[in-house]
């Protein structure tokens, strides 16, 4: 009884850190590829007003 509870426990454990690696790799890639973002509007922007002065 305690044995399967334990083995129950520990699929549900994995589970839920599976599942929360995959949430967190998903927002470092959102952050990352909205940081990249800001960065290149950022650096188009500089471009721009350096062209037009």
């Amino acid at each position: 009884m305690g044995k399967g509870k334990k083995i129950g426990y520990a699929r549900i454990s994995s589970k839920t850190h599976s599942a929360f690696s995959a949430a967190s790799l998903a927002l470092a890639s959102a952050a990352f590829s909205s940081g990249v973002f800001a960065a290149s509007s950022a650096f188009a922007l500089l471009l721009f007003s350096h062209n037009h002065q």
